[in-house]
């Protein structure tokens, strides 16, 4: 066995400006106090709790706020360089001139004033073409330093980037040297524990690193070449390291990928253990097709052990990218996944549901299947992921075309949006929004934040309410005191034709009316079409809500059968829309309905109770479409995201063909 060694920092440490439950990519901040080190090594895949109050959906609007001539900047790093609590943004090689020569490109620092507005706050040219930046604490002062690899010709420089606290930068050289080969990544981390980063880089064209040891200041000193035991070495470049826990034993271990010449992949990925004192050593290797170019990681299935995302080249086919499931000692086993190649990725928890979700930037063009036209991947909470309907970073002209893309909380809302690295456009910002997308279903279970995707009328008199290991929304105008609703806010107008439903119930009690409804054509709390009960006088109802529920349009009274709605018991209410026709199914049954002048989805859905108490439980919004058949699935590019499987972990795609075992 050969010692590996240690690249791009994987570790979370003292993450005061991180809310995302991710893995922490080689342009993002490490730092580090003594009194968080242990609780921090616990969280070594890079992720932090995320605030189950703050409501969002993972769906992504296009801020005003982009960053002026980016189009072809190379590189973006995000984190709070003036110490004021909000993450700001460095772009490295800024120009709008794709052959802009070396001098001309900047590399500038944007301040974010709070609410993900940008200022311009320094600039800096430089001679040489930076190639990496890797964000920490050097010094161990208060504030986030740079290191920067940089390149003119064959000389390449590492230097450090020295923050005085506001955002300043002097620049100081740690080491130059002649390099002939690729472009190779450098790393940051303790790679022996005590408590500084550490600096590990390829110096020369066999890509042997070094390993140089921070004397806790930001001075460095070579420690020794740390070499790794590969046969393809002689065909092949190293594309990533990636830094995690993966065999259990609170330390970084490190698993390389590398780019392949010519069909032999045998030993594309590789796996190196920590004893604890940053020496490495070789555990696996495997044969993984998929000619990587970059490695993530977090715990993808819930099992608590670091998984492997590997990002496949972008070479024409879509489906190179695929996930490695840790059995806990560090030892790996393919998903049954193959999923969508390009040119960056990032793990973050975008619809706030406690797992991590899939963001890939890609580059779109015309001849791009449908099925691959995605940039966002949700997950199902047990690794197996879901192409999401919408695509953050769609131009005004329908295309995505990203080079890099980012998560942060840029506004402070608790929610992660996007910064997103796009091909000849500015950089821009996307803020990760409430808004409901189709399918929609909540069923106030505290997996999720208990508002997700709705809008509350009367927060005072809404709640969530537990009863038993039951989660349900409560409405409570008990005293006679008027109207509350519950609005379901939708990233796009509802079709014409649509359905939703909710189990609803009334609360018995003095001094109330005893009644729950749907409503939809939602405009304001005055105007809006309901179908519901009035628990009290035992009758169905649709009608038009203009202050009161005089205009009804439809009516069943059950005294006429002999039945009766009965208080504390639930009834499932579904509201089956179809252009101006609606009806009311109670249970399954349909009980009464209705037509109306015109269409009803100009306006939002949602529920409501008036003077009563009411629990409302399990909404579902959804389009009803009619079946079609047949329906034909070649397995061209590998599973479809399109369709469910009861068993996913037993389904693969060989040779274009579906096996199940």
């Amino acid at each position: 066995m050969h010692p590996c060694f240690k690249f791009r920092p994987f570790q979370l440490l003292n993450s005061i400006t991180i809310f995302q439950k991710r893995s922490f990519r080689k342009s993002e901040r490490i730092d580090l106090r003594p009194l968080e080190v242990l609780e921090d090594r616990q969280l070594l895949s890079g992720v932090a709790p995320l605030s189950m109050t703050t409501a969002a959906t993972g769906y992504f609007e296009e801020s005003a706020e982009s960053f002026a001539d980016s189009q072809f900047s190379n590189l973006s790093v995000v984190e709070d360089f003036n110490g004021d609590s909000h993450l700001d943004v460095f772009l490295v090689g800024a120009s709008a001139d794709s052959e802009a020569e070396t001098s001309t490109l900047r590399n500038e620092l944007w301040l974010n004033d709070g609410d993900g507005t940008f200022t311009s706050f320094s600039e800096q040219t430089s001679s040489a073409k930076i190639e990496n930046v890797v964000a920490a604490n050097f010094d161990n002062d208060t504030d986030i330093d740079l290191l920067v690899t940089s390149r003119d010709g064959n000389t390449r420089w590492l230097t450090l980037w020295r923050n005085d606290g506001s955002g300043n930068f002097s620049e100081e050289v740690i080491l130059e040297t002649i390099y002939y080969g690729l472009q190779v990544p450098n790393a940051v981390g303790d790679v022996d524990g005590d408590l500084d980063q550490d600096i590990i880089i390829a110096t020369n064209q066999s890509l042997t690193p070094q390993v140089y040891e921070n004397d806790g200041t930001g001075h460095f000193s070579l420690k020794g070449s740390l070499v790794y035991q590969s046969n393809l070495l002689d065909n092949s470049w190293l594309t990533d390291i990636e830094l995690g826990d993966v065999d259990g034993d609170n330390d970084l271990d490190a698993v390389i990928s590398y780019g392949v010449l010519g069909p032999n992949y045998t030993e594309s990925v590789i796996v190196c253990i920590n004893d604890g004192t940053g020496s490495f050593e070789q555990l696996a290797s495997g044969y993984y097709p998929s000619n990587p170019r970059a490695i993530e990681m977090g715990d993808l299935n819930g099992d608590g052990y670091l998984d492997l995302f590997l990002l496949g080249q972008d070479e024409g086919d879509y489906d190179h990218s695929r996930i490695l499931f840790n059995d806990g000692q560090g030892g790996f086993e393919p998903g049954s996944q193959w999923l969508r190649s390009g040119n960056d990725l990032e793990f973050a928890d975008v619809d706030h549901d406690g797992d991590l979700d899939l963001l890939v930037a890609i580059d779109v063009d015309d001849l791009t299947p449908d099925v691959w036209k995605h940039s966002l991947y949700l997950n199902d909470g047990e690794g197996t992921f879901y192409a999401s309907a919408h695509l953050p970073g769609k131009s005004p002209e329908g295309d995505v075309r990203l080079k890099s893309i980012k998560s942060a909380d840029f506004d402070g809302d608790g929610a992660l949006d996007l910064l997103l690295g796009q091909i000849g456009r500015n950089d821009s910002v996307w803020f990760n929004t409430n808004k409901a997308m189709l399918p929609y279903r909540n069923n106030f279970e505290p997996t999720l934040p208990p508002y997700q995707g709705l809008i509350l009328n009367s927060e005072s008199t809404t709640s969530i309410q537990q009863y038993g290991e039951n989660h349900v929304l409560q409405l409570n105008n008990s005293g006679l005191t008027g109207l509350s609703s519950v609005i379901v806010e939708t990233a796009a107008e509802l079709p014409e034709d649509f359905v939703f439903s909710s189990l609803v119930k009334s609360i018995s009690g003095s001094n109330r009316w005893l009644d729950g409804f749907l409503i939809f054509d939602y405009q304001s709390e005055t105007d809006f079409k309901y179908a519901g009960m009035f628990t009290g006088q035992n009758q169905w109802v649709i009608g038009h809500y203009q202050g009161n529920f005089s205009n009804r349009l439809a009516q069943v009274d059950w005294d006429d059968t002999g039945r009766s709605i009965n208080t504390n018991r639930y009834y499932l209410l579904k509201l089956v829309v179809t252009g101006n026709d609606v009806q009311l199914l109670v249970d399954g049954e349909e009980v009464v309905g209705a037509s109306f002048a015109g269409p009803v989805n100009n306006g939002a859905v949602g529920v409501a109770a008036y003077n009563a108490v009411t629990h409302f439980d399990n909404l579902q919004l959804t389009i009803e479409e009619p079946e079609s058949y047949p329906i034909h699935e070649g397995f061209e590019y590998g599973l479809p995201t399109t369709l469910d499987y009861t068993k996913p972990t037993r389904t693969s795609v060989r040779r274009r063909w579906a096996k199940v075992t």
